[in-house]
């Protein structure tokens, strides 16, 4: 991953489709911010590929798959799965 980190959009700019489609449902189940779970996304993935980054989402923080893949897919600006 580069050295530029993502910024997640304002809650106003989320989108009904894609990605951001999940991101009021990982802040409110997780009570953390979108925004939290991209730093710790993007710190890992300098060093791993993306789909272990999920898994670890998914095993130590208990993301589902469609929330993991949501923090995974905006943090590197694809669609991977």
């Amino acid at each position: 991953m580069s050295k530029q980190r993502p910024i997640a959009p304002p809650r106003e700019a989320w989108k009904t489709e894609g990605h951001e489609s999940h991101f009021a449902a990982i802040e409110e189940t997780t009570g953390q911010t979108v925004q939290y779970w991209l730093d710790q996304a993007s710190a890992r993935l300098d060093e791993d590929e993306d789909y272990n980054v999920a898994e670890w989402l998914k095993t130590e923080h208990g993301l589902g798959d469609s929330h993991a893949d949501a923090i995974i897919g905006y943090a590197t600006n694809s669609y991977w799965r």
